[in-house]
C-alpha cells in the first residue's frame, strides 16, 4: 500500500486558543468564542519554498476541508465525532476509517475496497511499516526513529477541536515534518533526521494566539517557519 499521500494538502498544521466567552442565547444555550486556524503557511527557510493550507469548518467546529496549492481533502465524521471518511479530490487515495472505540483499527480504500489493518498497543499505532506513538494527553511524541516532539503546558493546536488520530497518518512521515503536529499544547522542540533537535520560538498576538513560529537548530540557524491566521467562531457548550 502506498502511504496516504495528501501531504500537499496537510503539510502544515497548527492550532487555535480560546480567549473569551459570551452570555447564553435566548433559548438557554451557553456559548463562548474561540479562535480557529484559517490558514497556515510553512516555509523551509534554506530555499524559501513555502506552502499554505486553508481550513474550513462545519457548525460543530470540526474541520471538513483542507485546501492546499495542489490538492484538496474533505472529511466526514461518525456519530462519535471521529473522522470516518477522507476524500482526496482528483486522487484514488480516499478512505473510510474503522475504529474500535476511539482507536483506529483499519482503513478501507473507497475505490478498490482494499482493507489495510492497523494495530495498536500502549499508545503506539503500527501501520504500513511505520509507527505513531501518543502520550496519555493524546499528543504525538514520536514516529519511530523518524521524528520526536517535546511540548510544554501552554495552549497549542487543536485544543477545542479534539484529538483526531487520522490526521497523523496522512502523507506518511511528510505530514509530521511539514505540519505543526496538530498538537494540544505548544511545541517546545522537535527532532528530525540529520537536522537534530530544533527549538521552537513562538510569537503570540494580543489574544494569545500563536501567529509565528521559528524552528531553530542548535547552532541558531532557522530551519522552518510557520505563519498562522485565525477566524473567531462560536463554540456551543
Amino acid at each position: 500500500m502506498q502511504k496516504l499521500k495528501i501531504y500537499t494538502v496537510l503539510s502544515i498544521a497548527f492550532s487555535f486558543f480560546l480567549i473569551t466567552s459570551c452570555s447564553g442565547d435566548d433559548d438557554g444555550t451557553s456559548t463562548r468564542m474561540g479562535y480557529f486556524p484559517k490558514s497556515i503557511t510553512a516555509t523551509t527557510v534554506s530555499d524559501g519554498s513555502s506552502e499554505t493550507v486553508t481550513f474550513n469548518y462545519n457548525e460543530k467546529n470540526q474541520i471538513i476541508q483542507l485546501i492546499g496549492a495542489e490538492s484538496e481533502a474533505t472529511f466526514g465524521y461518525n456519530e462519535n465525532g471521529l473522522i470516518s471518511t477522507v476524500d482526496v479530490v482528483n486522487s484514488l487515495e480516499s478512505y473510510t476509517i474503522q475504529y474500535d472505540g476511539n482507536i483506529i483499527s483499519s482503513f478501507t480504500e473507497i475505490n478498490t475496497n482494499d482493507v489495510f489493518d492497523v494495530t495498536y498497543s500502549s499508545g503506539t499505532y503500527n501501520f504500513d511499516g511505520g509507527t505513531r506513538t501518543f502520550d496519555t494527553n493524546n499528543r504525538l511524541i514520536d514516529s519511530g526513529s523518524v521524528f520526536s516532539i517535546v511540548y510544554n503546558t501552554n495552549s497549542g493546536p487543536f485544543n477545542e477541536v479534539g484529538f483526531q488520530p487520522v490526521l497523523f497518518f496522512l502523507g506518511g512521515d511528510a505530514i509530521i515534518r511539514g505540519s505543526y503536529f496538530f498538537a494540544v499544547n505548544e511545541v517546545t522542540s522537535f527532532t528530525i533526521p540529520l537536522g537534530g533537535e530544533l527549538t521552537c520560538q513562538t510569537t503570540r498576538d494580543d489574544n494569545d494566539n500563536i501567529i509565528e513560529v521559528s524552528a531553530v537548530s542548535s547552532d541558531d540557524v532557522e530551519i522552518y517557519s510557520y505563519t498562522i491566521t485565525y477566524e473567531e467562531r462560536i463554540i456551543n457548550l
